[in-house]
């Protein structure tokens, strides 16, 4: 990783997740919005250092933040299979990690540094490679209950 990476990787991911902490509430788990808007600055590491929640086999999330628009958050993948999501954009900064992901049948490799957008009803899936591979996820609209569709 060069000088300017290294640099702007940690300004990013703070200034992104303080975007995202300031667009919702924090909340330990996934649960209904709430009206409070609470203005925050969280150090990446605090983030990844603090509680991770299991989400989905193969896929956990730190440092939530949620409103009835929008979701934020640090999401870790060890493997997750080809699904689609009906209702939701989903936009991730790979921060560490590599891995493959498949958008729509096309496999890449993904490094930090790289953006991916997943527009609603992109069958899309990934897999680590190198460890801990970890995404900042922001989700337009949240994901609702029942909209990840897992394909077979």
């Amino acid at each position: 990783m060069n000088v300017r990476s290294r640099f702007l990787t940690p300004v990013v991911v703070g200034a992104a997740f303080a975007a995202g902490v300031w667009a919702g509430t924090a909340r330990p788990e996934l649960g209904a919005a709430t009206a409070a808007l609470t203005p925050v600055f969280t150090p990446y590491s605090d983030v990844v250092g603090g509680k991770w929640m299991k989400v989905a086999p193969g896929v956990s999330i730190a440092g939530i933040s949620h409103t009835a628009s929008v979701d934020f958050g640090v999401i870790q993948i060890s493997s997750v299979g080809k699904h689609t999501h009906h209702n939701s954009t989903e936009y991730a900064y790979v921060v560490s990690g590599t891995g493959t992901g498949t958008l729509g049948g096309k496999s890449v490799a993904v490094k930090p540094g790289d953006l991916v957008v997943i527009p609603p009803n992109v069958e899309h899936s990934f897999a680590a490679s190198g460890a801990p591979f970890r995404f900042v996820m922001t989700v337009v609209p949240p994901i609702a209950a029942g909209d990840m569709h897992m394909m077979k």
